[in-house]
């Protein structure tokens, strides 16, 4: 008789009913809790055992690095599971079709390039969001031209690149998705003095069975971010269809348990021991020719970079186009999504601005292996330092930089 899969959970000061409702779910389908919190032994699971990370701070996070295999069943739908998260959250679910507040990069102080944001995203009041924070912390409502200005400078002189939110009015709903299906939905009312929100301790205000318009872009948010599991906050206007503001993975599932019994952990736990390996995906085909259009994302860090990207593909015949990271807004209209991209800076504005226009593969910040299958320019010499390419839409690469100009742009 096979040993009984365990589901390894990792701790690091979660609510007290995360655990107590995932231990009750295991036992109802007879497997194992081994709970793992950072600092102490790293235990190997075995082929087959369950993976979940409940807890959200970065030594959590190393930790299930340090557990994960492909082998074990998690909520990670890509092959490289936990190493594969989003650079750009916004960005990604706009590429997938699911509908979000207008939302630029707010990288730019300067007031030529905070108009363009600005015109992006509509007009006052907007909603800047410092990532990395749980629980509403980072997020600020804005009003007016000039608290931005000033808002925009502080936040940027202190290291966080924030993002800019067009505001939607509405009612504010939180979906839990498990796999392919909305397990749970409700609302979250205003908190007292506060534009944020909250859930709150009716039972009236949750329900197991989510309506179809909640449901649908829900777990199109998960879809999209790659995961099977999360807590989706949407804004359902006063007209037309819902918004997603945001995924979270993981997230706090137990609040529609608590309050209104429905079974979230039970579901999560099913799915789990139902969940197939994530499908390796196969390497990227290479472009069918070197006469596409390109676009060089530039930022502020290393112009230099621009100039000798620029020379190289015009030198190849190659017609391109340069895009400032700071001012970046939105792709131009002119942008489609065959064309491609280079990444000339290494900032957070530049690595946005690529996955706006589709040049980061999947949701992975990373570039693609250097191929030879493109004609242009010459391949690198093997002495040259530096990766330096054309990035396709879904990774593929167009060849590197000649020696020369790789060794400059790595300087």
């Amino acid at each position: 008789m096979a040993a009984p899969r365990t589901l390894w959970c990792v701790d690091d000061g979660v609510p007290p009913e995360t655990l107590t409702l995932l231990a009750a779910a295991c036992d109802a389908e007879g497997v194992p809790l081994a709970v793992v919190s950072p600092g102490g032994p790293v235990p190997r699971p075995a082929p087959g055992d369950l993976l979940f990370r409940p807890a959200v701070s970065q030594a959590a996070m190393a930790l299930e690095r340090a557990l994960w295999r492909p082998d074990l069943a998690s909520f990670w739908c890509a092959p490289d599971g936990p190493w594969r998260v989003p650079a750009a959250a916004p960005a990604l679910l706009a590429r997938h079709g699911v509908a979000t507040p207008p939302t630029v990069s707010l990288s730019s102080a300067a007031p030529a390039a905070l108009d363009g944001l600005v015109a992006a995203v509509g007009p006052a009041p907007w909603v800047v969001k410092v990532p990395g924070a749980a629980g509403g912390h980072g997020v600020l409502r804005v009003h007016d031209r000039a608290a931005l200005t000033a808002l925009a400078e502080y936040l940027l002189a202190t290291g966080p690149v924030p993002w800019l939110m067009g505001w939607v009015e509405g009612e504010h709903w939180r979906v839990v998705v498990v796999g392919e299906d909305a397990v749970a939905a409700y609302r979250n009312p205003l908190r007292e003095k506060d534009f944020r929100t909250e859930g709150g301790l009716d039972p009236a205000d949750v329900t197991a069975t989510v309506p179809a318009a909640l449901a649908a872009p829900a777990v199109a948010a998960c879809r999209a971010l790659g995961v099977a599991h999360g807590g989706v906050d949407l804004i359902v206007p006063p007209e037309g269809p819902p918004v997603v503001l945001e995924g979270n993975f993981p997230c706090y599932f137990a609040h529609a348990e608590q309050v209104a019994g429905v079974p979230v952990a039970a579901a999560m736990v099913r799915w789990l021991l139902s969940a197939q390996p994530p499908a390796t995906s196969a390497p990227p085909a290479p472009p069918p020719g070197p006469t596409a259009p390109g676009w060089i994302v530039a930022d502020d860090g290393a112009p230099w970079n621009a100039a000798l990207l620029a020379e190289a593909a015009a030198a190849a015949g190659r017609p391109v186009q340069t895009l400032s990271a700071e001012a970046f807004a939105a792709p131009p209209p002119d942008h489609h999504a065959a064309d491609l991209t280079v990444l000339a800076g290494w900032g957070v504005a530049a690595w946005r601005a690529a996955c706006a226009l589709g040049a980061v593969a999947d949701h992975a910040p990373c570039l693609a292996a250097l191929t030879e299958a493109a004609a242009w320019p010459p391949p690198l010499a093997p002495e040259a330092g530096g990766p330096a390419a054309l990035l396709g839409p879904s990774g593929a690469v167009w060849g590197p930089l000649p020696a020369a100009e790789s060794r400059a742009t790595a300087a």
